[in-house]
């Protein structure tokens, strides 16, 4: 068994270290594509949001408001010369 492991192994390398490079780039292409698809997935999160909205503050209907406001006043007394 010794003997098939030496062929898997590059020239000047451990077994255990030529796992280690071995795993280490697979880690880093995983990781390479788990970029790829984190920035897909933002872009996607972008296109698809609705525009942020202001927040609405209901207008006064102010005509309405003018007339009810004219019938609670007294009405105007007339001024009368001073003497």
């Amino acid at each position: 068994m010794a003997e098939e492991n030496v062929h898997q192994v590059p020239r000047g390398l451990t077994l255990d270290q030529a796992q280690f490079l071995g795993l280490q780039r697979k880690q880093d292409e995983l990781f390479a594509r788990f970029d790829q698809l984190t920035q897909l997935v933002e872009q996607l999160a972008v296109v698809r949001s609705p525009p942020p909205r202001a927040h609405r503050v209901p207008r006064r209907n102010v005509q309405v408001e003018d007339e009810s406001d004219q019938k609670d006043e007294l009405p105007e007394e007339e001024s009368l010369p001073v003497l």
